[in-house]
């Protein structure tokens, strides 16, 4: 067990064949940090992510060819002024991150899943390609206001990745007293990134 300024970790069972340099190791994380993991793996939005990280870890393989497996639980997430928790199934092969699962759930209700890859084949410019769903997300901005439902895809190399799909506002309302006052609707998806999202209001 060890303890860093990024998390504390406990080593649940592993090994070392110093014969071919390889390994495997199987790891607790305790009470990540967010904000400084995601500094650490070269996180550049505009927003930094807050929250505390809980997760399961395999690891196994050679320094520079890892493969593994983990689980992952976030706890009063935070992305600018967007407050939600999360979970999330990976597995790393290959310099490719797979993930089979990625559920946000917002702090005013509505959750966000998704799916798909993140290639590592350049650790400093990673390449998403990711698609998934929103539902209920609540959603404010300018005179209008509802909750957002449908399809998104977030592809394309980080930090600027594309987010595009087509969301529906359902319950929507429009406020006269707020006409001309604008919003972005990457505010209440928590990103600055570049958006092709096409919107329907339904009653």
């Amino acid at each position: 067990k060890w303890e860093t300024n990024l998390a504390e970790a406990t080593i649940k069972r592993g090994y070392f064949d110093p014969s071919t340099n390889s390994f495997e190791v199987e790891l607790e994380l305790i009470d990540g940090k967010a904000s400084e993991l995601a500094a650490a793996l070269g996180w550049e939005a505009r927003e930094p992510i807050e929250g505390v990280l809980q997760g399961n870890v395999l690891l196994s393989g050679r320094l520079g060819d890892l493969q593994g497996e983990g689980a992952f639980d976030l706890a009063e997430g935070k992305l600018g002024a967007v407050a939600f928790s999360g979970k999330a199934q990976v597995t790393l092969r290959d310099r490719e991150l797979q993930i089979s699962s990625l559920v946000l759930e917002h702090a005013d209700g509505g959750v966000v899943t998704a799916a798909g890859t993140v290639s590592l084949a350049n650790l400093h410019y990673p390449v998403l390609d990711l698609t998934g769903e929103v539902s209920e997300i609540v959603y404010s901005s300018g005179p209008f206001a509802g909750k957002l439902a449908g399809e998104i895809s977030l592809t394309g190399i980080w930090p600027q990745p594309l987010l595009s799909g087509r969301l529906s506002v359902r319950q929507g309302s429009f406020d006269v007293g707020k006409l001309g006052q604008t919003g972005a609707l990457t505010e209440t998806l928590a990103f600055g990134l570049p958006l092709a999202v096409d919107v329907e209001i339904d009653g």
